[in-house]
């Protein structure tokens, strides 16, 4: 397995990743990380969790063909997740039902497991220009606790805030360093992150300025590929606030000040709020 996740990440150097996602980083990472709990377990340890993301839900993605792939979401309310729509069709594969996990640092036991096949893409996605990126699915109604709670969406006074020169936090699974496979015995990571201009977005990826958020990288680190998906939050008002959706980024922005990109979730907010 080794070998193929080494030709992945030298393949992404050079492109960025959300568009062909499952095939170039999901199904490797989601086989990485199951063969690596499987270790761990063999070793009687087990991967901690922490309440600081009660928010954050990992998704393993059941693809039709028949392959298992990972992302990651936010909690948004009791019944609600939202992601990246590439999780659930990516332009070349498409998703047929996903676990959602929430409250655990495993992808493959322990948590809150809820199974959907009801997912809600954007009607404006488009898997070549990640335009629309966002989807909400629909699970069975998970039972809160210091574990698990919702994220706040954007209020009235962000919606139009630029968010340039913001400090953010991006949560994921994903590799925490460049050119490596996904750690075993891994937590969720928590990145903190730099907003930048929308105009950045565009220079970089062609994303449209007002439809997507940018980062660079407050400590050297960013969201790599296993993140897609997850959430991008501020503090504001004393509590985090759900701001962005993992979009894409370069293999290399993991511990580079190269920029990621992230939908932005205000853009969509009426939408999403119609799907509540």
């Amino acid at each position: 397995m080794a070998p193929v996740l080494v030709v992945v990440v030298v393949a992404l150097t050079t492109r960025l990743v959300g568009a062909y996602y499952h095939e170039t980083v999901g199904v490797p990472a989601a086989t990485a990380l199951y063969l690596q709990e499987l270790s761990a377990a063999q070793c009687q340890a087990a991967p901690s969790f922490q309440s600081e993301q009660p928010y954050f839900a990992a998704l393993l993605i059941a693809l039709e063909s028949g392959q298992t792939s990972v992302c990651g979401a936010a909690l948004v309310n009791e019944r609600r997740l939202l992601t990246a729509a590439h999780c659930w069709w990516d332009g070349v594969l498409q998703a047929r039902a996903l676990t959602a996990v929430l409250g655990s640092g495993a992808l493959y036991r322990g948590g809150t497991r809820l199974a959907t096949s009801d997912v809600r893409l954007h009607d404006d996605y488009d898997p070549v220009t990640l335009r629309g990126d966002v989807a909400v699915a629909v699970v069975p109604r998970v039972h809160t606790s210091p574990l698990i709670q919702p994220i706040a969406l954007p209020p009235p006074s962000l919606i139009n805030a630029t968010l340039h020169g913001w400090r953010g936090q991006v949560t994921g699974f994903g590799r925490n360093a460049d050119y490596t496979g996904v750690p075993a015995l891994r937590t969720l990571n928590e990145v903190p992150v730099l907003l930048a201009s929308g105009r950045r977005c565009t220079r970089v990826s062609g994303a449209s300025a007002e439809d997507a958020l940018c980062s660079t990288s407050a400590s050297a680190r960013g969201p790599c590929g296993a993140d897609s998906g997850g959430p991008l939050t501020v503090r504001h008002g004393g509590r985090d606030v759900l701001v962005g959706v993992v979009t894409w980024a370069w293999a290399r922005d993991c511990v580079s000040h190269e920029p990621a990109g992230y939908t932005r979730v205000s853009n969509y907010l009426p939408w999403l709020l119609d799907q509540l």
